[in-house]
């Protein structure tokens, strides 16, 4: 198995775990983060990572840009960083308050248990149990969100990981329809072709 091969496979995993009944979305978050990494697509690796932190740590936000910013030019990564805080800042804001959520993407999903566990006790239809639903309601709509654009994400990938996949597969079987030609009209021409072909995947 190649390296898209295995990437592919990563993607449709996690795919597979968004169809999955009570997934963690910070769990598919993860392995979203990987797959940018190791694609190199730093765009997507930035706002993925930012899920995973915190809005008000600004230790960890730090790092992160840090991080990013060697791999663009000044005006490109401020071009970026005001879009990827943006969409963050849209997908955490509560409509009803106009409060933007600041939490994690794992703590927003560990205080949506504790949320869940605690409205039991309280008594029906009191206002305690409104609030907390109410609460529970706004932290779903919130992950909905992330959840939308952690797919996109995803199913992007994969479209471009089959199609670089077919174009692999379409360029070896022409190489290998060249080879069967020129073996039959001249084996010195083939051995020429053969060894430009590895001098160039060496370089």
């Amino acid at each position: 198995m190649n390296q898209n091969e295995k990437l592919l496979s990563l993607v449709q995993e996690a795919l597979s775990e968004l169809d999955q009944p009570n997934y963690k979305l910070s769990s598919v978050i993860r392995k979203s983060i990987r797959i940018a990494r190791l694609r190199n697509d730093f765009d997507n690796l930035y706002w993925l990572e930012l899920e995973m932190v915190d809005m008000r740590d600004k230790w960890n936000k730090d790092h992160l840009t840090s991080n990013l910013r060697q791999h663009y030019k000044a005006d490109e990564f401020e071009i970026l960083n005001k879009r990827v805080y943006e969409t963050i800042i849209e997908a955490r804001t509560s409509h009803n308050s106009e409060q933007v959520y600041a939490p994690s993407v794992p703590d927003i999903e560990g205080l949506r248990e504790t949320l869940t566990d605690n409205v039991q006790s309280f008594k029906k239809g009191s206002l305690h149990e409104f609030d907390t639903k109410e609460m529970i309601a706004s932290l779903d709509r919130i992950l909905k969100r992330i959840e939308h654009r952690v797919f996109d994400f995803l199913s992007l990938s994969e479209k471009q990981l089959i199609d670089g996949q077919r174009n692999s597969d379409f360029f070896e079987r022409t190489r290998q329809y060249v080879d069967t030609r020129l073996s039959l009209l001249s084996v010195s021409a083939l051995q020429q072709l053969t060894t430009a072909y590895v001098k160039t995947n060496r370089r």
